[in-house]
Formats: C-alpha cells, sequence, structure tokens
C-alpha cells in the first residue's frame, strides 16, 4: 500500500485548540492507510496549541511521509486558514479536520478505496457524534443525518437540495487536489462559513458529491464549537452566523428565486433575519418589503404588505 497508494494530505485546522488537539493528532497517527502527509495550520491559538503541537510533531513525525506546522500572526478564520494548511501539502487526496475531531482508525484508508472504486473526486462520510460527557441529543443526531442523507441525486440536483435547505457537513468531507485547485480553495469571502461556498462551487462546476454510508470522522458536538453557543451569542457564533446570513444574500437568495414561490422565499428571508440579526417583527416586514423592492418586485408590494399585517 505504502508504494502504490496515492499520498493523502491530513490537514488539521486549530484554533485555542490544546484540550483537544492531542486526540486529533493520535487519530491520523493510528491511520491504517500509510501514505500520509500531515499539516497543521493554527490560526493563531492565544493557549498552547502550538507548543502542544510541535512538541507532537517532533516525536511523530517519522510515522509521516511529511509533517509540518503552519502558523498566522493574526486571526483570519476557518476559510483562510484551511488554505494556508493546504497550500503547504502536496498530497493528491485532502482529509481536513478541525483540532477538536478524530478520525476512526480505517478513515483514510476507506476513503481511498471508494474514491478509486466510485472514480469520484469529492465524497462525503457520515459522522459520529460524540461530546465530552458522552450526551448527545436524538435531535442532534437526526440533524446530522438528515444532512447526509440529502447528498443524493447528480449535481444539479445536490445544487437545489443545499440551495432549498441542507448543507453537507464539512467534517465528512473528502476531496481531490484537482478540484480544490479548480476553484481556488476555500472562498475566503466567508472566513467562518466554509462548507456551503465550497460545495455551492464545486456542484455549480458539475462536480457530483458522492455519500460514503460509513461512520468514519468523530465529530464533537460542544458548547465550546464555533457555530454554538448554548443559547448565547458568543464572539465565534456572531462571526458564523455573520457569514452564513453573507452567503444567503450573495448566492441562495437567486437559488431560491429559482427554485421556490415567493411566499416560500420571503418565509426563509423572515427565519434568517430574525434567527441571526436578531429583528423585530416590524423590522422583519421593511426588510422583505425593501428586498422585493431590489429585486424589482414592486408590484408584489401592496400585497406583501397585506399578508405582512
Amino acid at each position: 500500500m505504502e508504494n502504490k497508494s496515492p499520498l493523502v494530505s491530513v490537514v488539521i485546522i486549530t484554533y485555542n485548540s490544546a484540550k483537544t488537539v492531542l486526540e486529533t493528532l493520535d487519530s491520523v497517527y493510528n491511520q491504517t492507510y500509510k501514505n500520509i502527509e500531515l499539516i497543521v495550520s493554527d490560526d493563531c491559538s492565544s493557549d498552547d496549541t502550538v507548543s502542544l503541537c510541535q512538541e507532537w510533531l517532533a516525536k511523530h513525525s517519522e510515522r509521516f511521509v511529511f509533517s509540518s506546522l503552519v502558523t498566522s500572526n493574526t486571526n483570519t478564520g476557518v476559510a483562510p486558514n484551511l488554505n494556508r494548511g493546504i497550500l503547504k501539502s502536496s498530497g493528491v487526496w485532502i482529509k481536513s479536520l478541525a483540532g477538536d475531531d478524530r478520525l476512526k482508525d480505517n478513515c483514510i484508508e476507506a476513503f481511498v478505496s471508494f474514491v478509486e472504486k466510485e472514480k469520484c473526486e469529492f465524497c462525503i462520510c457520515r459522522l459520529a457524534l460524540f461530546s465530552e460527557d458522552g450526551d448527545v441529543s436524538q435531535k442532534e443526531k437526526k440533524t446530522y443525518d438528515r444532512y447526509y442523507k440529502s447528498i443524493k441525486g447528480n449535481s444539479k440536483e445536490q445544487l437545489k437540495s443545499i440551495c432549498i435547505k441542507y448543507t453537507f457537513p464539512g467534517p465528512g468531507f473528502f476531496y481531490s487536489r484537482k478540484i480544490y485547485d479548480s476553484i481556488g480553495g476555500f472562498d475566503e469571502k466567508y472566513p467562518f462559513w466554509e462548507e456551503f461556498p465550497f460545495v455551492y462551487n464545486l456542484l455549480n462546476r458539475g462536480v457530483c458529491a458522492y455519500a460514503l454510508d460509513l461512520d468514519l470522522v468523530e465529530y464533537r458536538v460542544s458548547g465550546s464549537s464555533l457555530c454554538r453557543s448554548d443559547g448565547k451569542i458568543s464572539k465565534g457564533a456572531a462571526l458564523y452566523f455573520n457569514d452564513y446570513r453573507n452567503v444567503f444574500y450573495d448566492i441562495r437568495v437567486r437559488q431560491l428565486l429559482k427554485y421556490l414561490k415567493l411566499f416560500d422565499l420571503l418565509e426563509q428571508f423572515i427565519e434568517i433575519e430574525k434567527r441571526h440579526a436578531c429583528l423585530t417583527n416590524n423590522e422583519v416586514k421593511l426588510f422583505v418589503l425593501k428586498i422585493l423592492s431590489l429585486f424589482s418586485l414592486n408590484h408584489w408590494v401592496e400585497r406583501i404588505k397585506r399578508f405582512l399585517s
């Protein structure tokens, strides 16, 4: 396998990951697949993440074809951090991973076998959810199961799916360098929501996502995760939701206008503004009317005024 198998770059992105990153690193070390290079890209951590990674890499570098630690003087966000790490790598295939998640021992071997069998360049596995206290809600599990089940159809059908409802779960991504390069990597215009623009750009180019029906990545469900805030809007959550909102207006609106009836579109407008911008009902009404005007739908304004009154 070592001589005949393609080189896989495992790129771990970290930010204040000192409590979990050693578990992540150990999970890469324990892979049954041998032809791996390991890149750790840190986004200006203020804890001991960098020193812990330096020590670990010094002890375990012989396990990998190549290993490196990339650092930044400023906190730039997930997308730029991923791009820095991938730029340092040279594998034919890329498995990106957050510094608080883990790979199952057969993860890379299973991914490589799958892409070679299916002759695909982008696939997504199921996730095994876990938490520090061992308690993951059924609601959370069902949510990620729905994300996975939405990976079906051709690229056009998948594009419609992610624009209307579900994005594909990023922790399960496995992709070729060829398609990564073809879209210019992760879109740094949205530094804290890398998943949707990446998938959208691939599907828009006709690259289909394949579903691998194995849970190969252990995804940590935690109140400290970037997109979770346990009922409070943390700084990280605010940055994530801001990019989520920007993606909605920059990309999804035009797709929704193609796929949905007007009132379905307005329903999604209202949901995203209430949830992520904390607007009142009156502010949402004014916002909806403004959007209609922007899209030259002035003839709907009077009808919508009556609808929202």
